[in-house]
This record gives structure tokens, sequence and C-alpha cells, in this order.
């Protein structure tokens, strides 16, 4: 691996044994690792809006402009196209 580019040995003075990994951005297991769960996280954050209603005046303004401003960007969030990595 790191014949191939996929590992880099770090300097072995500042860290011994230690290597750099690197992946291509079309590699599989890192776009699952940056996926995010839109859904889930729109869920969530419906969840989240039910707790502060108890709240009702009491909340505080910021929390809610939070709230709000979390939502709109899950509504504007799109998920990527799936990628099949290159060999």
């Amino acid at each position: 691996m790191v014949r191939g580019g996929t590992f880099t040995k770090l300097d072995e003075k500042l860290r011994p044994g230690c290597y750099l990994a690197r992946s291509h951005p079309s590699d599989a297991a890192l776009a699952e690792l940056l996926a995010v769960d839109i859904e889930g996280w729109k869920r969530e954050a419906a969840d989240v809006a039910d707790d502060y209603r108890k709240f009702g005046s009491r909340l505080p303004t910021a929390l809610e402009k939070e709230l709000y401003n979390l939502g709109t960007r899950l509504s504007a969030a799109t998920l990527p196209q799936k990628t099949t990595p290159t060999v």
C-alpha cells in the first residue's frame, strides 16, 4: 500500500511507525463515512421542535433561530449521486 500511494510513511522521528492513509474521493468507504442521513436529521429536528414548544416564549431566540436555520439547510440538502469506485 505504501508503494501504491495509498499509505505514506510519516517522519520516523516525529511519528515513529505511523502512516498517512489516503483515499480516492470516489472510494465507497469514504463516501459512507462522510454521508449524512438527511431524513434522519429532519426527524431529529422535528423532535427538537416538539421539545422546544414546551418552553413557549421562554425559549431563547438564538435556539429558535438555529433550529430554523438547520431546517432550511436540511430542506436544501440533496443526496449525492452514488458512484462506483474505479480500480
